[in-house]
């Protein structure tokens, strides 16, 4: 997966995407620019990152849409 489409679908930072799965910034940028690949764990770690940020977008739109 593309990882820079899937973090600016969820509108998020590669800021906020390292804190949230441990995975440097600096990491994630290089990864995103093309210039270094993540190790399968730093994928991992990135990916089930993301999908927590989805899961929790999920969450509030259900909550919005039951009001």
């Amino acid at each position: 997966m593309d990882i820079k489409k899937q973090r600016e679908q969820l509108r998020i930072s590669q800021s906020y995407l390292a804190r949230t799965s441990g995975v440097s910034r600096f990491k994630i940028c290089l990864h995103e620019l093309g210039d270094r690949l993540l190790t399968a764990q730093e994928e991992t770690l990135v990916q089930a990152a993301i999908r927590r940020e989805a899961a929790g977008l999920k969450e509030k739109i259900a909550l919005l849409t039951e009001a």
